[in-house]
């Protein structure tokens, strides 16, 4: 395996528990059990390029990038008789769709008003 590889598959591991590094471990709370839920999104790429021209050797090249992202969906508690799931709401989602509106509803009021 190479060095790449290897940082690349200790990485994926890191990643692969999400839920854990966003809120921590699930826990007990009286009677309760509450287990973290979180969504998990990454990817790697990498490139290389050789070209030699007839003068020189220049032209060499390499590259490599990594994203991951982690986002806290909700939680999950679970008692005796109960198993629940709690969503988070995200506000800027929300806060986004009523922009949209606002602005449409402006846009069709400006597009009346110059008739």
């Amino acid at each position: 395996m190479t060095d790449i590889e290897s940082v690349a598959k200790e990485i994926t591991n890191k990643l692969s528990n999400g839920a854990e590094i966003v809120f921590g471990k699930s826990r007990v709370v009286g009677d309760k059990t509450i287990i973290n839920v979180a969504q998990i999104s990454y990817g790697m790429g990498g490139g290389g390029g050789r070209e030699k021209d007839s003068d020189s050797k220049a032209g060499e090249g390499s590259g490599m990038g990594m994203g991951a992202k982690i986002v806290p969906l909700g939680f999950i508690t679970i008692t005796e008789d109960n198993i629940k799931y709690h969503p988070i709401i995200d506000a800027t989602k929300i806060l986004s769709l009523l922009a949209i509106i606002l602005g449409c509803l402006c846009h069709s009021l400006l597009k009346r008003k110059s008739r």
